[in-house]
């Protein structure tokens, strides 16, 4: 086995804990492990030279610092290795640890319990190599002005990702998700370099509507590649919602494109609270015009049962924070049981985001094969010619399953 330079931080009050963990690691390939008993020790090195140090697996019930503190020092000296947990506390205690860090933009491996497992060991160490490498390829966001420039050179561009049926293995969906192909780079610039200028200058409507003049265009191919019933996902802001004449834009772009509003569904993320009279008024009138209505990243922001109660959603898609590792993860399995149940008593579609391990799929087969999924393992998000590629593979691997 070809071995890993990257240094390792393990942080455990037991020392027979830490030479077990030591052992896994070196196992699966990691030389440089820095065990020990001191937490005060290990945040003392990682200060002086933290780009020696590519992840820190720590307990958080220690007696001097505990892992909490190990997770605010961190944070404060700007550490970007990978950060894990590793402990026997309870696994909600592990997980607000888990989002804390995250608060403090700590790049989050996930939580084992104890004792470790070498497979699932090998599957946070996986994480912590995704992590170093989208480090490694993430550039500096657009300034205002290079996003002026792609928007002026019509570059804002369609990926799709498919939304697949447990039962058939078709594809009954897809979503559309923004990328920049400029024309004069052959580089594809992901949404983490401009989503952020977009929105705090104001122009993400410009952004979405580029999008989506460009979605609906590419309709027609997406109707020849997966069917006539294919429907695509548009994500709308907030603000869009705000807009009483959106709908009618709306409308006007999809008849030019002899597309009904029954082919698109229309994806209102849950992080933001919708409460003002227009943006009620806005999403009434677009379920009254047929399109269907999707709550997007159900379990990560403000809608609660009366919300879903009150509001036209005919789809909700559960967040991927509520999908990863959901075959351990009691407390995730409770929410997903309760929305199969709900969605079935409300008529509703519901989708399951961020799906990236067969385990999670599986889990989600036995659970309810009404759930439709969507992610990595399945499709990652595609340009619309590698999406036609890729379908022919997977109908491919379907037919011999």
């Amino acid at each position: 086995m070809m071995a890993k330079k990257q240094w390792i931080v393990v942080i455990d009050d037991s020392k027979s804990f830490l030479s077990v963990v030591k052992a896994q690691l070196n196992h699966l390939g990691y030389e440089h492990v820095f065990a020990t008993t001191s937490p005060r020790m290990a945040l003392d090195a990682i200060s002086r030279t933290p780009d020696r140090f590519t992840a820190v697996l720590t307990d958080l019930d220690m007696p001097s610092i505990d892992g909490m503190e190990v997770v605010r020092q961190l944070g404060q000296m700007g550490f970007r290795g990978g950060f894990g947990i590793i402990s026997g506390v309870n696994p909600r205690i592990a997980g607000l640890a888990c989002e804390i860090a995250r608060l403090y933009n700590l790049p989050n491996l996930g939580y084992l319990g104890k004792p470790v497992h070498l497979p699932e060991l090998r599957h946070l160490m996986n994480r912590m190599q995704l992590t170093a490498m989208d480090a490694l390829n993430t550039a500096k966001p657009l300034s205002k002005d290079e996003f002026l420039d792609v928007v002026s050179h019509n570059a804002i561009t369609p990926y799709y990702q498919p939304k697949i049926d447990l039962r058939t293995h078709s594809v009954v969906g897809v979503e559309v998700l923004a990328r920049i192909v400029h024309p004069t780079s052959t580089t594809v610039i992901e949404p983490g370099r401009f989503i952020s200028v977009a929105t705090r200058h104001g122009m993400l409507d410009l952004l979405t509507m580029q999008l989506i003049e460009k979605a609906v265009t590419d309709y027609a191919a997406l109707r020849a590649l997966f069917g006539n019933a294919v429907k695509i996902g548009l994500n709308i802001s907030p603000s869009q919602l705000e807009d009483l004449s959106f709908p009618e834009w709306l409308r006007v772009m999809l008849q030019d494109n002899t597309i009904s509003s029954e082919a698109i569904v229309l994806e209102v993320t849950e992080d933001y609270s919708l409460k003002t009279r227009n943006q009620l008024e806005t999403l009434n009138r677009l379920g009254l015009k047929g399109y269907h209505l999707s709550l997007d990243d159900y379990g990560s922001g403000y809608t609660n049962l009366q919300q879903l109660r009150q509001l036209p959603f005919n789809e909700i898609k559960i967040d991927r924070s509520l999908i990863n590792e959901i075959e351990k993860d009691h407390f995730s399995q409770l929410v997903v049981k309760s929305l199969v149940e709900l969605t079935g008593e409300i008529d509703a579609v519901l989708v399951a985001e961020g799906v990236e391990r067969q385990e999670e799929l599986n889990y989600l087969k036995r659970l309810s094969e009404s759930i439709l999924v969507q992610g990595f393992l399945m499709c990652p998000p595609k340009s619309l010619p590698e999406l036609a590629q890729w379908y022919q593979g997977w109908q491919a691997t379907m037919a011999s399953a």
